[in-house]
């Protein structure tokens, strides 16, 4: 009888761990959210129907627009016969939490962030200084994925998500597609994931994100805008060609082309790896000096001068050119970071603060701020160029004697 009570008892506990996964929800019945874009809102009130909601005036509403992939749309080779394999929904609220729960109203699915690519921050927010606001959600919704992309808009950021792409599916798969170019060109600045981010907002870092530009009919990923950490306020955008030299600085061009004139015709350098390394004087930190060296390796797709590429002396004269025109790209990018931005986008600061701890406990208050030690700082750039090879060819044709 006592065996038989006991068997009950294991019976009965285990019906309770055996409930299933009672709050979950079936595939079908999910709205994946591809993308977000989020813009200031401009009105100062909101409307539901015939109903106005009153609410604060002022700063810190936002337009909200989520990028839903449409299952149906997705299937077979022409976009299932029609049916557009995405649609974009647009709310307005307070708070990032406030935003989604009113599309409730708006969809029968409720948004599902597991799969979210991008999110995309327009440029009058990015200025109000409320990046961490505006990703608090984002970092604490557990379907969230930390590799998410983050852009800052040109403009209006639900314009982004309303074009047609040429070649993909959705707009957000487009724009992931480009972003990743980093390897065929310079001009975009590397992806950054909101889990980086997160780690620059609570460091304090001043940082750069990659810029998107567009409306209906195109969209282009290329420049960078540059955020004061202890702010969080973006201060202004680094252009295609700055953006160059700002990841030349950084060590982080990937690929890309670097045009020189060999006595007055053109010849092209197109990178396949590029390092930077960092020195610093800091016998005077009032002046601490850096030597930035920026080396890079590559090879010659094309040249409009025949020269005789397998001679030494030829191709250490082209390598210096290629290095001066890198320290003349960088220089651009530098000067606007370092005497007009006064923000420390490059990464002096993190540089101080792993090899020359002490010095970086007496500054780190007033890096790139207050005092700013930074603006105050003495910075050199240097160029190292190595030509690997010029291609299968060594002439077009011939050189004239």
């Amino acid at each position: 009888m006592h065996k038989e009570a006991a068997a009950i008892c294991i019976l009965i506990c285990l019906l309770a761990v055996l409930t299933g996964c009672w709050d979950r929800v079936e595939i079908q019945e999910r709205g994946f959210v591809l993308g977000v874009a989020i813009d200031e809102s401009k009105d100062q009130q909101e409307g539901e129907g015939d109903e106005k909601e009153e609410r604060t005036k002022g700063e810190g509403r936002y337009v909200v627009t989520h990028q839903f992939v449409a299952p149906e749309g997705l299937q077979g080779g022409d976009g299932g016969g029609g049916t557009t394999p995405f649609f974009n929904l647009t709310t307005e609220g307070a708070s990032m939490i406030e935003t989604v729960r009113m599309l409730a109203t708006r969809t029968s699915r409720p948004p599902y962030f597991g799969h979210i690519k991008m999110i995309i921050i327009s440029e009058d927010v990015a200025k109000k200084g409320r990046m961490a606001d505006v990703v608090d959600f984002f970092l604490r919704d557990h379907e969230m994925r930390r590799g998410t992309k983050v852009m800052i808009a040109k403009g209006q950021a639900k314009d982004i998500l309303n074009f047609k792409p040429p070649l993909e599916k959705t707009p957000v798969t487009f724009i992931r597609s480009v972003a990743e170019n980093i390897d065929r060109t310079g001009r975009i600045y590397p992806p950054v994931r909101i889990g980086d981010l997160h780690e620059l907002l609570l460091r304090q870092n001043s940082y750069a994100l990659p810029r998107i530009m567009g409306e209906k009919e195109e969209v282009k990923v290329a420049g960078a805008a540059i955020f004061q950490g202890y702010s969080n306020r973006m201060v202004g955008w680094l252009g295609e060609e700055e953006t160059i030299g700002l990841n030349c600085i950084r060590g982080e061009i990937k690929g890309g082309i670097e045009k020189v004139e060999v006595e007055d015709k053109l010849v092209v350098y197109e990178f396949r790896g590029k390092n930077s390394s960092i020195e610093v004087d800091v016998s005077d930190i009032e002046n601490l000096k850096f030597t930035i060296t920026m080396e890079s390796e590559g090879f010659i797709p094309e040249s409009q001068k025949t020269v005789d590429w397998l001679s030494a002396t030829v191709v250490r004269s082209v390598e210096k050119k290629i290095g001066e025109e890198t320290v003349r790209i960088a220089t651009k990018a530098l000067n606007k970071l370092h005497k007009e931005f006064k923000v420390d986008a490059i990464g002096l600061g993190r540089y101080l603060y792993t090899h020359h701890p002490k010095v970086w406990d007496k500054v780190k208050h007033d890096w790139d701020r207050g005092k700013n030690y930074f603006a105050k700082s003495t910075i050199e750039l240097k160029g190292k160029a190595i030509v690997r090879n010029s291609g299968v060819i060594i002439k077009s044709e011939p050189i004239q004697e």
